[in-house]
């Protein structure tokens, strides 16, 4: 079972600009979202929210991959994003990453835009 969390802002790290996924926060512009299973770290949410859009970076230890890690976490990032208010969720990933782009479709989002080998998939909350 995963277990997501959401941790004091001064504990964090960022996970996706170390390569790990260690640390979590919420806060009024940028949000760590982890999942944890028997208490180890395993995959990350980053967000940063830009006036009514919020990017997304996800990371998702390999051995983990595959398995609804990262559809969970999108799940539960979703919820919290509704109850925050946020208006529109966003990522851009590569076409070749299919395990992210199918755990975005799985959470809801769309395709917005496919080109130069990116794909923009996206979620409006409204």
């Amino acid at each position: 079972m995963i277990d997501l969390m959401f941790a004091d802002p001064e504990a964090v790290k960022n996970p996706l600009a170390t390569g790990s996924v260690s640390g979590a926060a919420f806060d009024d512009q940028r949000t760590f979202l982890i999942g944890l299973e028997n208490g180890r770290e395993i995959a990350a949410l980053d967000l940063v929210t830009l006036e009514e859009v919020t990017w997304i970076g996800m990371a998702v230890l390999i051995e983990h991959r595959r398995r609804g890690v990262g559809t969970a976490l999108l799940r539960a990032l979703v919820e919290e994003a509704e109850a925050k208010g946020l208006r529109y969720l966003t990522t851009r990933l590569e076409e070749s990453n299919l395990g992210a782009r199918q755990a975005f479709l799985n959470a809801g989002f769309h395709v917005e835009e496919q080109a130069d080998g990116l794909i923009q998939l996206g979620l409006n909350l409204e």
